[in-house]
């Protein structure tokens, strides 16, 4: 029989063990996901599709006309001049009214399109006129603007081959040769299904692949072609922004560069809980000082380290910005975009501005031009030349600086870019749908008339 003092130090030592465990009080695993695009859904593109059977429609616009370029022009008419307001890419067609009246367009017809203005194609502008909608041949592999990035977009290997054509075997043999000797002379003729060795860096956009004399080739949307083996096939970022609501109010903190400490605030201590994946994001509900550092905490009392996370916050629309406009505010600083209607904050998230040997230039700007897709190329430091495809979503605001998305790289938070602002693709595309005025059915680039801002600070 157990003695009654050892079950009296037996029940002690374990109310004492009981207590000690509770003081410990051992944090309960938290790591905060990072964003993921499984969830989020892609409104149409267009203000206002155009029905196929639309018969109002059809009886003021019986004809369709068919771009028969890479970019074909669409006008409007200003001081009695035409003046090029936007392009449609080749092979897309929109209705078409029969032959108007106006200056310009001598050598050609003049035909209005749909639109909320007087839009105007010229025939002797790489446009044909029809009485049904063609077919046509993806000369240019079309892109799925459906999705946030419309193409499959891929990084070459440097020194890698691009053909006008699909290369016969005949053609491979020509190139391998050429490129030997070319090292030693350049008095020989360049291969005719040679389009360049691609010395530098660049990142295609990739239309169909085909399989010719055993070999795999990729199409691309500049209409050339390159061997499968010879590129890297990128994944999609799946960085995205917060839609801003009185559920999910600014401030808002994302994590930047890498997965960061995540910690528990309690009791005015901090004990680590687990990790903040990289773009993962928190509502700010207070900022505390511990231990000498700055933390950034939520509702939850969850904290991250205020040096490890961008803050996008909210601020009042500044009177260079007219009332009511559509505008976007981008700190520099913070590396973050809120676009706001009015006063009211609706999307916050990431950015890559200029890098300081290329930095963003600050001050209000209209937004000028807006280019569904876009090749842009040009030196570089390191690689000698770069050259990207498709670039996706573009809305430019002065000269050559634009913010668009950026589908080579995953570091929003981080500066990165020559100048421009990058954003990831499907918020570039929600801003591209988002700013004034709509974009017309069909078209791929949209000049001037523009009615959103962009305000830039450090």
């Amino acid at each position: 029989m157990i003695n009654r003092r050892i079950l009296v130090t037996i029940f002690a030592v374990f109310i004492t063990l009981s207590t000690i465990t509770k003081a410990i009080a051992f944090p309960d695993k938290f790591d905060l996901a990072g964003p993921s695009l499984k969830d989020w859904k892609i409104p149409d593109l267009w203000s206002k599709k155009i029905k196929k059977k639309d018969k109002k429609l059809a009886r003021k616009y019986p004809l369709w006309a068919t771009a028969t370029a890479h970019r074909s022009a669409t006008f409007i008419i200003e001081n009695n001049k035409p003046l090029v307001i936007g392009y449609l890419r080749y092979g897309e067609s929109v209705r078409a009214s029969k032959e108007v009246t106006a200056p310009g367009c001598s050598n050609g017809k003049w035909h209005k399109i749909p639109g909320n203005f007087n839009f105007l194609v010229c025939t002797q502008e790489d446009i044909k006129i029809s009485k049904k909608r063609p077919k046509t041949t993806n000369l240019y592999p079309p892109g799925n603007l459906n999705a946030a990035e419309p193409w499959v977009f891929a990084k070459a290997d440097k020194g890698a081959p691009r053909f006008l054509r699909l290369p016969s075997a005949k053609d491979e043999r020509l190139i391998k040769k050429w490129k030997q000797k070319r090292k030693k002379s350049a008095i020989e003729e360049q291969p005719k299904a040679l389009h360049e060795f691609m010395d530098g860096i660049y990142f295609l956009a990739l239309g169909d692949k085909k399989k010719k004399n055993g070999k795999k080739y990729y199409h691309t949307s500049m209409n050339r072609w390159v061997r499968a083996e010879e590129i890297k096939i990128l994944k999609q970022s799946q960085m995205h922004g917060e839609y801003i609501s009185n559920k999910n109010p600014l401030p808002i903190a994302f994590v930047y560069g890498k997965d960061r400490p995540l910690y528990r605030y309690k009791n005015r201590r901090l004990v680590k809980i687990g990790t903040a994946a990289k773009h993962s994001r928190i509502n700010v509900l207070k900022t505390i000082k511990y231990r000498r550092k700055n933390y950034v905490v939520d509702s939850r009392k969850l904290a991250i380290d205020r040096n490890m996370v961008r803050v996008a916050k909210r601020i009042s629309r500044p009177t260079s910005i007219p009332k009511g406009s559509k505008w976007l505010h981008l700190n520099l600083a913070e590396q973050t975009l809120v676009a706001y209607e009015d006063q009211k904050p609706v999307l916050a998230t990431l950015i890559s501005s200029g890098l300081d040997t290329h930095k963003t230039p600050t001050g209000t700007y209209m937004i000028q031009r807006r280019y569904i897709s876009k090749f842009m190329a040009g030196p570089d430091p390191d690689h000698g030349v770069y050259e990207v495809a498709e670039v996706p979503w573009i809305l430019f605001y002065s000269g050559n600086y634009a913010v668009h998305g950026a589908y080579w790289h995953n570091v929003f938070g981080e500066q990165r870019s020559h100048g421009c602002t990058n954003v990831a693709p499907i918020d570039a595309r929600w801003l591209f749908r988002w700013v004034e005025p709509k974009f017309p059915y069909n078209w791929y680039i949209r000049f001037y008339h523009a009615k959103s801002w962009a305000y830039f600070t450090d």
